[in-house]
């Protein structure tokens, strides 16, 4: 017992007499010219404690013995400041060098310190472009630079993306900033086919001032990109990265599964044997009853009526489709898509010295989307190289970028509006193409219906053909994605070069061309249907699209 007692005497004693070694210490922290620092951090060195200096830089702390603070603010120096046995401390911290000495690459391909320009300028370094591994420029930027908005157009396997710098300033002008990439004037659209591992920076300039040198293609600001070049070091680097990311529909819109499938209909239909006579408005209570070929949804509640366990109507066995009256569960319209897989592969090697430089880069991505069956690549090679002699400098910048893709087209059932018009371009950007995207069909099918069950349309007696379909309306999505494509393959070559020559230290002499070559072909087809005289006959009295779309039973394709 006196052990325990000495024991515990001796901890008390202890934590009194550390208790005794905290003393209350202030201090000012100012800049170089003796200038307050307001809300600069002032953190014991090795601890969590530490505070902030008010607006006029000063700062009250308890500290103990031998303490060492770190004292930190943005753009200046961190510094550390031993304690020692003083109560108050003046603490002078310097600019960092590194801010203010930044250089930006600007109008022309000129570098310049950013604190020497008169007008907004912003960058993203190859680092910071690359941190989510992104498949094109304009998505590394998302979020990277204040004012740059970059939109998703069409979120595929082959997405198009919009840059804007300054808002929408036009109501007929296009409101993209002006791409300059290596110094040469290009389409937006030729972001898309660069590989991000081979940007060394990207240069935002907002201002008129910094616009100037482009003249009025840039009053929607500019977009300066930089291509890599070899190191300096003198010994050749072989890189190598591959990236797999797995892509899912992060929100699909709220659709209700408490109502089955009703569209307004009127009068009686012959479904077939037993159901010749099925009422679209209840007899007995006035409310609309469940309509089974429909895609709109407001009909009677599900509740597992054994009544209505069907979809569609007979086929020409006078078969049906019985499905349990009520929503499947997990939601078979969003388990229609895949998970996406993005495969990324690249690998450069690069050399020279402090006058002579090269690059070599190759890259290859893979991309399959969430709609089954699409898919898009793009292989990109690049060569950039660097060779000087006394005063002159020769700098050339080569690249060539294959894009394929492959996505499901439109259906062949009902004419979606202005699309179908000479000339129209549909949502895919194809021209007259006609019908509904994939998409569309997915949002038009009710919650009891086995979508993802229905996979086998080549078989004529299965009720996925296009003649036992469920929906008269609308076409059984897995004969879209098999039967209609949009296909489309782009070669792409740019090529710089420039030759420059300093005179003096003040004076530069540059001479610079450069070509950007496109090539696109595109096969989109869509094969036609024959309908079986069963169908064509319209034997619900639905007015189904096999009945509707021609007199000869042959809906034609288009190629």
């Amino acid at each position: 017992m006196k052990k325990v007692l000495l024991f515990l005497t001796a901890l008390l004693a202890s934590a009194v007499w550390s208790f005794g070694q905290q003393r209350t210490i202030t201090g000012k922290v100012v800049d170089q010219n003796g200038d307050p620092i307001p809300f600069a951090t002032v953190q014991i060195q090795g601890t969590q404690q530490g505070t902030t200096t008010n607006q006029q830089g000063n700062f009250t702390l308890e500290v103990p013995a031998n303490a060492t603070l770190h004292v930190s603010y943005i753009g200046y120096q961190a510094k550390d400041v031993p304690v020692g046995d003083q109560s108050h401390l003046q603490i002078t911290l310097v600019s960092s060098a590194k801010a203010l000495n930044e250089v930006v690459v600007t109008a022309l391909g000129v570098q310049r310190e950013a604190r020497s320009l008169g007008y907004s300028v912003g960058e993203v370094n190859n680092k910071d472009l690359n941190v989510s591994k992104p498949i094109n420029v304009a998505q590394g930027l998302v979020g990277r630079l204040a004012g740059v908005q970059v939109s998703t157009l069409n979120n595929g396997v082959n997405p198009t993306v919009r840059v804007q710098l300054r808002g929408e300033r036009h109501i007929y002008s296009d409101n993209q900033a002006l791409v300059v990439i290596d110094g040469v004037e290009v389409n937006p659209n030729q972001l898309a086919t660069l590989n991000p591992e081979d940007i060394q920076s990207v240069s935002v300039l907002k201002g008129a001032s910094a616009a100037a040198l482009y003249g009025a293609e840039a009053t929607n600001g500019v977009l300066i990109v930089t291509t890599r070049r070899g190191t300096a070091s003198g010994k050749p680097i072989i890189n190598f990265s591959s990236t797999v990311t797995l892509e899912k529909i992060s929100y699909f819109p709220k659709l209700q599964d408490q109502f089955s499938g009703y569209g307004g209909e009127t009068g009686t239909f012959n479904l077939g044997p037993g159901k010749e006579n099925w009422p679209a408005i209840n007899p007995y209570t006035g409310f609309a009853n469940y309509i089974p070929f429909e895609n709109q949804q407001y009909g009677p509640p599900f509740d597992g009526n054994p009544a209505n366990g069907f979809i569609g109507g007979a086929n020409a066995k006078g078969q049906y489709f019985l499905v349990p009256f009520r929503p499947i569960k997990p939601d078979q319209r969003i388990a229609f898509f895949n998970t996406g897989v993005t495969t990324q592969n690249n690998i450069s090697y690069s050399g020279g010295d402090q006058k002579n430089s090269y690059l070599i880069s190759l890259q290859d991505v893979n991309i399959k989307g969430v709609v089954p069956k699409d898919q898009a690549r793009r292989t990109t090679a690049r060569f950039n190289g660097v060779k000087s002699y006394g005063k002159f400098t020769a700098q050339y910048n080569l690249s060539y970028t294959r894009q394929t893709s492959d996505v499901s087209g439109n259906d062949f059932t009902q004419s979606n509006g202005h699309y179908n018009a000479p000339g129209a371009v549909d949502p895919l950007g194809r021209y007259g193409s006609g019908g509904w995207p994939v998409y569309w069909n997915i949002l038009n099918t009710p919650a009891n219906i086995p979508i993802t069950s229905l996979k086998n349309w080549q078989d004529t007696s299965s009720f996925a053909s296009i003649n036992n379909y469920y929906n008269a309306y609308y076409t059984n999505p897995y004969w879209q994605i098999d039967q209609s494509r949009l296909q489309n393959r782009t070669d792409n070559f740019q090529g710089d070069l420039s030759a420059s020559l300093q005179l003096t230290d003040w004076f530069n002499i540059l001479y610079r061309a450069g070509v950007v070559l496109n090539n696109s072909y595109d096969h989109d087809f869509r094969y036609p249907v024959q309908f079986s005289a069963y169908s064509s006959t319209d034997p619900w009295g639905a007015g189904n699209y096999q009945s509707g779309r021609s007199s000869s039973r042959i809906c034609m394709g288009w190629q």
